[in-house]
This record gives C-alpha cells, structure tokens and sequence, in this order.
C-alpha cells in the first residue's frame, strides 16, 4: 500500500450514464492518484431516449485522470445489462490484476477508504475466510474495541477483493434450486423464519430474471461461508438514489446521502476473524429482513424515549438515550433530542458537549439547536440570586395544604439544617431514610430522638461519612462540648438515639451507577453535586443506588419519611420515584436551584417537578425556604400550570 505517490491498488470505476456523479467520485478518487485505473462502462439502451448521450459524457467524465495512472477504458459497445457487464468487467479486471478496489458512480468515498481498503487487501490476501472489504456502513454498525467488523453479508457501496474470491461468482446461480430444495436457508438461519423467507424470495428472484448482480454476489459469499470486513464509520456516501437509478430509486430511503466519515488510523484489527454477532444481526435486521419491521430494538428505545417524554419524564429519556448513544454512538437524531432536553433541564455545558460530540453536519435544525444552546449557556453564566417574589410564586403554584401537625426538627443556631414534618405520621416504626447528610446532622438525630424511629443515612461525600464517624466517636467517649462549633450543636444527643441511624457511603439517583460529584465553590462548603452547579474541577466518584432499590436496602415494602437534600439531583430521582411507584408517605425535598439557579427557568423545573408529584398524589403541606414537605394521599390532585 502507498498512498504518498499514489495509491499502488488498482482501482476500478463502474460507470453508465450518470455524467454528473462520475465527476464526484473521480474527484474523490484523484484524492489519492491510484497508479492503475479501470473504468467499466456498459453500452446505452436503444429504447431509452438521449442516454447514448448520457453514457459518452459519463465516459468522458470518468476519463478525466490529470495524474500519473494508467488508464484502462473497459466501454461495452451494446448494453449488456447491470449484471452482466459488471459480472464480465470485472472478469476483465482480475484477469488483469490480483485485487482491486471496486466504486461505482453513484458511491462517493472518502480519502480514509482507499487506505482502509489497501491495508485488509493486504492483510487478508491470503485468508480465504475474506470474502471482500466494504466502505458501506451507512446502516451504522459500531463495532467494539476495533476499526471494523465482520459480517456474513457482501455490501458493496464501495468495496475491494481479490482475484481468488470472485472466482467464486457465479452469475447464473447455477445451484440454487438444488440449495432450495435441501434447505440450506434454513441450516444458514437457524430459527429465523423471517430471514429464510426473505432470503429464499430474494434469490429465487435472482435465479429467474433480477437484473442484480449484487444479489448473486451475496449468494456467492453466502456458501462459501466468506466474511466482509466492515468499518466503525460509514466510509462511502450513496449518491445516486433517485429515478436515475437502478436498484436505488427511493431518495427517502434512509441510507439515501449518508454523509461519509474519515477513519482513524492506525488501524485496530479485531482479535478474532469471525462474524461479529452483534453486526451481523444488526445489518440483516436494518438492511435486509428486517427492512421494513415497524420497530427495531433501537427504534423501540428511541421511541421509548420520545413516550417518556410525552408524559413528563425527561430524565427516563434521558437514560434510554445514553443507552441508545452507547450502542449506536454518534447518530445524530437522538443525541440532537438529548441535547434539548438536557438545555431544557438547565444543563447547558452538558447539551453543548452533546451537540459536539457529532460529526459536521449541515442541518438546520441542529443550527437552530447549536444557536439556543449557546444563547442559553451565556445566560447561565450570568449569576444571579432568586428574589423572594420567585419564592411567594413558587408557594402560589404549591397550593399548601395546612396541618396542624407540622413540627420543625433539627438546625443549629443559625437554624441551618432545619426540616418540618407531619409528626401525625410518624411514630418509633417508621421507615426513614435521608439521602444527603453533609456536616449537619441536627435533623437526623432529632428525629430519631422524637419518635424513636430509625433512619438511614445516604451521603457518599468524604467530609459527611467523617462528620458521622467522628461524632459516634465523641459519643461513645462521652466527649461533646457544647462550644465546640463543629459538634456542639450535638451536646444533647445519647449514644443510644444515635445508634438508631445507619450511615451509608452511597449517593441515590434514578437508576444504580457510579458518578460523578462535583465540588462546591467554597472549600469550605461540604455538598458535592452530581450535576456541576458550580462548574468545578473538583471531582470525586462514588457508587450511587437507584431509588427503586430503596425497599432492598430498607428492608420495607413501604417508606414513611424520604428526605431529598441531594444538590439538584432531585429532580430524576423524584421522576424516577414516581415511575416505580414506591409506597412513600412523607417527602422532603431541598429544592436546590432556588438557591443556585441554573437558568432563569428554574421555577418551571420546580413546578414540573410538583407536577408530577401532585398526579403521583403528594400535596404539598409545608414551604420553609426552599425545603417542602409533601404528605401523600391516596387520590392524585388536579395538576396546574407554570409558578409564572
């Protein structure tokens, strides 16, 4: 393979009547001045008005080489048809020379896939398992920890072989009623009805009358068990759908213009010469038998997704998305959904990394996202504080319920840490749990203390499991001095009111994962966030459970008291609550962004919140700050619109 002074692989040019697109993949060919190039062209039908015309322009254009190659014009004088002059132009070719890299007019490459190809021509000449090296990955395989995949089906929108495997071509399919008849569908598809079928009318098609030498083409490699290398990126952009053309006449079709993307080099090969299973399940199911299948695995999580947010839960998109991403990386429709939802959740830094994440693209609809997401991060970075009219809003949309059995526990002298709660519902059985601790546990212990209850603890932040440790190590030592301005605000806690709290190192989220916390501003604050707030570089990770789990690690079907102090990361954790339906009684929630806003629409991120609360049946009962406390009932309230 030498590329520097021109690609030494021969490259052959299928051409017929399409001037206009032999320009275009000529000029991507001249992008690496093979040395030897063979252009096939089959003769114009004498029925079809004006395409003599038509085929001399296309063959002028194809001959157009202003670099040192050796051209050799392969031009039918009668038409032959598709698949005969491409079965009896490349009989030419490789009667010529041992291997080439094949392009017709229609497949536009980009310059990585001349190198990609020559490097596995090279690489697999002698491996009789390679069947052929296809540029076409417009249905979008990823294959894992390598450059490219094999798969059992022979695409060739851009491809290269050799002499030993076209050999193998049979135009005529000479065998196939003798294959048909044995089975061999069937031994090829194990327990796969519906590509049998597919496959079976497709070559009984090719044997009787289909002009596709394609087709046979896949025959071929399909008995001798051949592989076609496949790669990460689609390499060969399909420019010729439309009425011009033979076999791709829809230009709606979806692999219809998929933009080409360059290959990284060097190369990583896979550790095996196989089928990917994965790939080749994909690619039968997106290109061939399973075409035209309403719903795909992907296609359901992306509509999944698009369900979620019809009923208000952004954050499940969300997770089906990352797990949409992490199969299919790249596709831009999906990350262009994600990265609204994330703009529309305050979460400007992470949209802006979403959107430039994906390939250049000339869409509009991205520019107009590209524009609001950098609209909206400029006016995230102009810090502003919540006034108290933001607050009364926000107790308007609350629509409070009174109790009269509300008491206020915890807080030192500053009254910070404070928490009220519905006493009525509560009692020395309850299930408690409280995710966030940080270095101010006065709520936590007076409420063990009221009711003797018990409660867990969630806080997976260095300095809270330290504060925690520290003051069951002063207790145990009878050691607490009540001018001590760490600790004594403890000074009239017992060991054993205490020991009715567990402490465990874990974060809570929407679902299980290890995340990421993000420092605050101030060392001297303790709360670390999972989402940025405050756009640090302090980081530490930690282990997180998802709400679901909560009854698990509680040991109860039900929960009398969760208390969310969790730095912004209650919204999907309340999303998430509400969607695995957990028999919660009492919720406290810090609404954290009404004190450090994201955007200006913090307050519709609250009330949606609220929103989904409400149907979920929760009322709210107390506002203190920004901390509300809900009581749940059984019948759901009516739900309102925005605080504004």
């Amino acid at each position: 393979m030498t590329i520097g002074t021109g690609l030494a692989t021969p490259v052959c040019l299928i051409i017929h009547r399409r001037p206009e697109t032999t320009r275009q993949v000529l000029a991507a060919i001249r992008t690496v001045r093979p040395r030897r190039l063979f252009v096939v062209a089959d003769g114009p039908r004498p029925h079809v008005p004006g395409e003599a015309a038509l085929c001399r322009a296309a063959r002028e254009a194809a001959l157009a080489v202003d670099w040192d190659c050796a051209v050799t014009p392969l031009f039918a004088a009668d038409n032959l048809g598709l698949r005969h002059r491409v079965r009896s132009g490349l009989d030419a070719v490789f009667a010529a020379v041992p291997e080439a890299i094949i392009l017709e007019d229609d497949c536009r490459p980009d310059p990585t896939f001349f190198g990609y190809a020559a490097e596995l021509l090279e690489r697999y000449r002698d491996d009789p398992r390679v069947m052929l090296i296809s540029g076409d990955n417009a249905h979008g395989v990823h294959p894992r920890q390598a450059s490219y995949a094999f798969t059992r089906y022979a695409l060739i929108w851009g491809w290269a072989t050799w002499r030993r495997a076209w050999a193998l071509y049979d135009d005529t399919m000479a065998d196939w009623p003798e294959r048909r008849a044995a089975g061999w569908l069937e031994t090829l598809f194990p327990g796969r009805p519906r590509a049998v079928h597919y496959w079976r009318e497709i070559f009984d098609d090719t044997h009787a009358r289909s002009d596709s030498w394609a087709r046979a083409w896949v025959y071929a490699c399909f008995k001798a068990d051949g592989l076609c290398a496949i790669p990460g990126k689609n390499l060969v952009a399909n420019i010729g759908f439309g009425p011009d053309s033979t076999h791709t006449a829809n230009p709606l079709d979806r692999r219809a213009n998929v933009p080409s993307r360059p290959l990284s080099f060097p190369l990583a090969h896979p550790r095996r010469v196989a089928v990917a299973p994965e790939a080749d399940a994909f690619t039968e199911r997106r290109i061939f038998s399973g075409a035209d299948l309403p719903v795909s695995r992907d296609a359901a999580t992306a509509t999944g997704a698009l369900a979620d947010l019809a009923v208000g839960r952004p954050w499940r998109a969300l997770s089906r998305l990352d797990a949409l991403a992490t199969r299919l990386p790249g596709l831009s429709g999906p990350a262009m959904v994600r990265a609204a939802i994330l703009a529309r959740r305050g979460l400007w830094d992470d949209a802006q990394a979403a959107l430039t994440a994906l390939p250049p693209d000339d869409d509009p609809d991205r520019a107009v996202l590209v524009r609001t997401v950098a609209a909206g991060r400029q006016e995230a970075g102009i810090r502003f504080e919540p006034a108290e009219a933001d607050r009364q809003a926000f107790a308007r949309f609350l629509d409070i319920a009174p109790r009269s059995d509300l008491l206020r526990l915890g807080g030192d002298a500053r009254d910070y840490g404070a928490w009220v709660v519905a006493a009525d519902r509560l009692g020395p059985e309850s299930v408690c749990c409280l995710a966030g601790v940080g270095e101010d546990i006065t709520f936590d212990c007076a409420l063990v203390t009221r009711f003797g209850c018990r409660a867990c603890q969630l806080d997976p932040t260095p300095r809270a499991v330290h504060h925690v440790v520290e003051l069951g190590r002063l207790l145990a030592r009878g050691d607490i001095d009540p001018a001590d301005p760490v600790f004594g605000k403890y000074a009239g806690l017992t060991p054993e009111a205490f020991g009715r709290l567990t402490h465990h190192p874990l974060g809570l989220f929407s679902r299980p994962a290890v995340l990421r916390f993000h420092a605050p501003t101030n060392p001297e604050h303790v709360s670390h966030s999972i989402f940025n707030l405050q756009k640090t570089t302090t980081t530490f990770e930690a282990p997180c459970l998802g709400v679901a789990d909560l009854p698990w690690l509680l040991g109860s079907r039900h929960i009398d008291l969760l208390k969310l102090d969790i730095e912004g990361a209650e919204y999907p954790v309340v999303e998430a609550l509400i969607e695995a339906d957990l028999d919660v009684r009492q919720l406290l929630i810090e609404f954290d962004e009404g004190y450090q806003p994201l955007d200006r629409q913090f307050l519709t991120r609250m009330a949606d919140c609220v929103t989904g609360l409400g149907r979920a049946g929760f009322r709210a009962v107390c506002l203190d700050g920004w901390n509300v406390t809900f009581v749940r009932h059984r019948t759901p309230r009516a739900t309102k619109g925005s605080p504004r």
